[in-house]
């Protein structure tokens, strides 16, 4: 009996060390960090049904919570970032537009975000769903 207590013991002890090590605070872009990116756009349209888009490039966090995002072919855009770590949630900045997404993993090395919106105008209801997946350079 005194074994299998020091086995749950010793798997308890493990899983506690695994999950301190691998805090969200700790993985999220923290500081400065390079990634590289891939957004899924989806967008289903009550009246015109649902089309995708994916769009890749790298991304740049840095100390000061400003960042640099550069699509694959395209011109950078400057950001501002900030994390909630209580909710899991990034928030992105450009100009006087933010958007919030939800952490839905956070692994070291790599995450993914999710934003969905929904509106309806008209009676169109058009839904708006961002999946990010990210990786560290």
């Amino acid at each position: 009996m005194k074994s299998f207590k020091f086995v749950q013991i010793l798997v308890f002890a493990i899983m506690l060390v695994f999950i301190s090590a691998c805090t969200p605070e700790q993985i999220m872009p923290k500081g400065k960090g390079e990634w590289t990116y891939s957004t899924k756009v989806t967008t289903v349209n009550s009246l015109t049904g649902t089309s995708s888009s994916t769009e890749t490039g790298d991304i740049t966090f840095n100390d000061d919570n400003s960042g640099k995002m550069t699509p694959a072919g395209g011109s950078s855009s400057d950001f501002t970032w900030s994390y909630n770590a209580d909710n899991e949630k990034m928030t992105l900045t450009q100009g006087s537009n933010s958007t919030v997404y939800d952490v839905v993993t956070s692994k070291n090395g790599s995450q993914t975000w999710k934003n969905e919106t929904t509106s309806t105008i008209i009676g169109v209801t058009i839904t708006v769903t961002q999946d990010i997946t990210l990786t560290k350079k």
